[in-house]
């Protein structure tokens, strides 16, 4: 697992409907090794903000989104320079990766694109509730069990 990645940046955003975002330095995202999309997760000016996802910009730049809550929260918003800390998170919530390996699953698991196990991972991340979670990675394996993905 990659050591924590520091670095300072200034928030930016194209428009007023736009979101907010900061571009991550590709020194940073390449520490990670993803060729594609990945989360981490990612503390600014010290406050923990959660699971992030880190995108490609398409210029071989890299970008991550703040929603509007987090703005208000942190006190900050465009132009605003901060101190950013993205740790790599886990990919697969633990429960769901051991159900997987108990149930037989894991090569229907794989069979998914990245993206498709990258879904269904961060909808039982986002979970609330355990009971929520649990219902979450049930339905989840049900839908692996029947081919349905």
């Amino acid at each position: 697992m990659p050591a924590p990645q520091q670095f300072s940046v200034a928030l930016e955003r194209h428009q007023p409907h736009l979101p907010v975002y900061l571009m991550v330095p590709k020194t940073v995202a390449d520490v990670f090794g993803k060729p594609g999309t990945f989360v981490v997760e990612a503390a600014i000016n010290g406050s923990p903000i959660g699971r992030r996802s880190i995108k490609p910009w398409g210029d071989g730049r890299w970008f991550m989104e703040l929603t509007k809550v987090q703005c208000a929260q942190l006190n900050v918003g465009p132009g605003d320079a901060v101190d950013v800390e993205l740790i790599a998170a886990p990919e697969v919530p633990a429960e769901l990766a051991s159900r997987i390996a108990e149930e037989g699953l894991s090569e229907r698991w794989a069979d998914l694109s990245a993206a498709d196990r990258r879904a269904m991972a961060e909808h039982i991340f986002a979970a609330k509730k355990a009971t929520t979670r649990a219902a979450r990675i049930d339905r989840t394996l049900a839908r692996l069990r029947a081919g349905d993905t």
